[in-house]
């Protein structure tokens, strides 16, 4: 499903992007156009093509994780702890990391929020958390649809997985998960940070749980350097670089280079 929300959302930004720039840059639109063919013809299929893309099954708000996964045996966990004789293979709707809330994570223009919700809570059930993976991803998608109250725990998880030796198969001695300390870094940034690009705009929604005091970050955008500090009561932003707009708690914010912009929380 993943290659096929890539396929179908590549197509959408295709449309939306050229549409855009007609407006806002009518001269360098003609060029492109004339430089890729585009003209209204091309605009119309990929719109066609893209509805026609196939796409997860959802069933009482729930993506499908892959074709027949509905028709499998449902087994969940009971009060967090594993299953007798748990498998990662079993053929069983058991899945061995975050796939669904992965792809939201991905493609969150995609899917509706409670289409996320009632999915992160599905699979958050029935998840073994076999990927070093998953931990940051629930921990991001739980802080973005305000299902906070494992957020943390997710976090904890991911930033001492090799540390302490945290994964499911015990396998530090193997090496360590790469991928799972950039999802630390993910994780603060992402989740705890609010940072996401959403229609093409910068968002930033910060929210700290109780057990972190402070949280500060550089981010690049669009050739600019933003370094953010976050606390319990006040967020600051100050930028390198050309002014920039963002959006903060989904209002639109100037930020002028080299000026520090404070808001209190």
């Amino acid at each position: 499903y993943y290659t096929l929300c890539l396929a179908k959302w590549n197509m959408l930004k295709a449309v939306e992007c050229m549409d855009s720039l007609c407006q806002e840059n009518p001269n360098l639109f003609k060029k492109l156009a004339e430089q890729t063919s585009w003209d209204e013809k091309i605009k119309s299929e990929l719109i066609h093509i893209s509805g026609m893309v196939a796409f997860p099954r959802v069933r009482d708000n729930v993506c499908e994780q892959h074709r027949g996964f509905f028709d499998l045996p449902d087994v969940t966990l009971e009060n967090g702890e594993l299953p007798k004789n748990y498998s990662y293979e079993s053929s069983t709707q058991m899945s061995k990391q975050a796939d669904v809330v992965m792809m939201h994570y991905l493609f969150p223009e995609l899917f509706s929020d409670e289409v996320k919700k009632v999915s992160y809570s599905y699979y958050r059930k029935r998840c073994l958390n076999g990927s070093s993976l998953s931990p940051s991803i629930y921990c991001i998608m739980g802080q973005r649809l305000g299902m906070t109250e494992k957020s943390y725990e997710d976090f904890r998880l991911t930033a001492l997985q090799d540390i302490n030796n945290l994964h499911l198969d015990k396998n530090v001695s193997d090496g360590i998960h790469i991928g799972c300390a950039a999802g630390t870094w993910l994780a603060a940034v992402y989740g705890f940070g609010g940072v996401m690009l959403l229609s093409s705009n910068l968002n930033i929604n910060p929210s700290l749980p109780e057990q972190i005091k402070s949280l500060q970050f550089t981010i690049n955008y669009q050739s600019r350097t933003l370094l953010i500090k976050i606390s319990h009561s006040s967020i600051s932003i100050k930028l390198t670089g050309n002014r920039l707009e963002i959006y903060l708690y989904g209002q639109k914010t100037l930020l002028d280079e080299g000026h520090e912009y404070v808001k209190n929380l």
